[in-house]
Parts: structure tokens; sequence; C-alpha cells
């Protein structure tokens, strides 16, 4: 019976007239079948390739993000209980007081926001200002030394060397300071004001000098007091002292000693307690 079947189809047979691709198609068609290509497990070869762009697109999607956030996280340093210093991408000196924090974008480390106080000793750019902000006030330098203070609501800046612009938030209001002046503005204040400029050693608690060039006995026994936290008398309070101490590594009782026997005076010595 096969023998027979083959003869007969090898007889009967013309090319182009066997096409069992059509013969598929008329056979699915009957039974109500669609024409798809071909597939896998019931899926199709186009199901599989869109499962697989979309799949490479979400990996680059979260790929692109994870390096944005690490390249714009936020570098936040805090002082504990102890002064602090630190040097920022630009070469940037930066001494953060007990308890103050400072805060940047590494792709913009000269646009700093500050809590507390803290002392700035910036590296000059002409291209690039620095600029502090903090919730009050604004600073923008070229290249300085001075020191932010903030309490109270308000926020007090000295400056110690060069010039700075300093006002409220946005410098809508702003004044220029040079070399030696104080300014401050307050929480409820748009235009900043002078104000005395006070001891230029006032930023010994961040550079560790003192300097005094022809001055009182009585304005050195003050600054000297302030920051060993101790009241100082003297006799002969009218004598005047020219004199660089290294507060930083120097004890009280050697500089008072110093002074007594460069002076010839005698000097008291009563500690406070530390604020």
């Amino acid at each position: 019976m096969k023998e027979e079947l083959k003869l007969f189809v090898l007889h009967h047979y013309q090319t182009g007239k066997l096409d069992t691709r059509q013969a598929l198609r008329n056979v699915k068609a009957r039974v109500g079948l669609k024409n798809d290509r071909p597939t896998h497990g019931g899926l199709s070869v186009r199901f599989y390739r869109w499962m697989a762009a979309a799949a490479m697109l979400a990996f680059i999607c979260g790929a692109t993000y994870l390096y944005i956030s690490r390249e714009n996280a936020e570098v936040k340093l805090t002082a504990d209980d102890a002064v602090k210093t630190i040097t920022l991408p630009d070469s940037t000196h930066v001494t953060l007081a007990p308890h103050a924090t400072l805060a940047y974008n590494p792709q913009k480390p000269r646009s700093v926001r500050l809590s507390g106080d803290a002392y700035f000793n910036v590296t000059h750019s002409e291209a690039t200002p620095f600029t502090v902000v903090n919730s009050i006030a604004q600073v923008t330098v070229l290249g300085t030394q001075f020191q932010i203070d903030e309490e109270a609501g308000q926020t007090t800046i000295y400056v110690a060397q060069g010039r700075v612009r300093f006002g409220n938030i946005g410098l809508t209001q702003a004044i220029v300071l040079g070399a030696g002046e104080k300014a401050l503005i307050g929480k409820r204040q748009q235009q900043p004001a002078h104000a005395p400029s006070g001891s230029p050693n006032q930023t010994a608690w961040a550079t560790g000098q003192m300097h005094f060039e022809d001055t009182p006995l009585t304005d050195v026994l003050a600054d000297l007091g302030f920051y060993y936290h101790a009241n100082l008398r003297c006799n002969h309070p009218e004598r005047r002292l020219s004199a660089d101490f290294h507060v930083a590594k120097d004890s009280l009782e050697e500089i008072i000693a110093l002074i007594e026997q460069t002076l010839d005076v005698n000097i008291s010595i009563e500690k406070t307690e530390k604020q």
C-alpha cells in the first residue's frame, strides 16, 4: 500500500502545485488559529525581543540614576565637641567650631551651606567665587579669610583679610566689607548693618594665633582671658605690649609669665567655667 502511495504522489506531483506552507496556513484558518511567527513555549519571538529591550533599557536607566545620585551626593561634615579643620576640594581651609556643620555638592565645592560658626581661608579664584549660605545670610568672595558666627537668629561676619560681599540670601541687599570690618544681619532683616569690629584676635579659636602691636595691656588680658576662659587682673594695666603668641600650643600660665617678665608687672589668674 505504501509503495503504491509513493508511486501515486510521484506520478501526480507538479512543481508549485504542492505548497506545504500554504497548506499549513489553510489548516490553521479552518481550525481558527492565527498565522503567527514561530513561538517559544507559547510566546512569540517578537515578545521575547521586546522583553529583552525593556530589560536593557531599565538597566541603563538604573545605572544612570545611580551614577548621577553618587556624583551629586551631598558631602556633610560636622565638628563634634572640638574644633575641626577641613580642606575642601579647591584647597580652601575651613575651621568649624564645636557642633558646626558644613555641607556641599562635590560638583560645586565652592558653594557651601553652613550651620553654626566657622572660619574660612578661601583659595583665590577669579573664575569661580566662593559662596557661603546659612539660614539667614549669604557671603560671596573670590579669596579671603573671614569668620561667620550664627546665634540667636542673627549672623555676624568678621573679615580678617581681603574683601567679601555680605547680605541676605540672594544678595539682593548686600554690602562690601574689607579687612578688619564686621557686619551683621538678623532673621527678620533684609539689609545688613555694620558693627564694631572688635579685637583682631577674635579668630584665635580657629587660627591658634594672637598678634598684639603696641596694644594696651587691658586689651591683651581681655583677649587672653576670653580664649582661655579666665579673669585676668594686672597692677599696671596702662602698659602696652607688642608680641605674638601661639595660643593653640602655649598654656595661659606660660604666656602670663612671659608678659610679667617683659613688662615687669604682676598678673592674677582666676579660671572661669567654659561656656
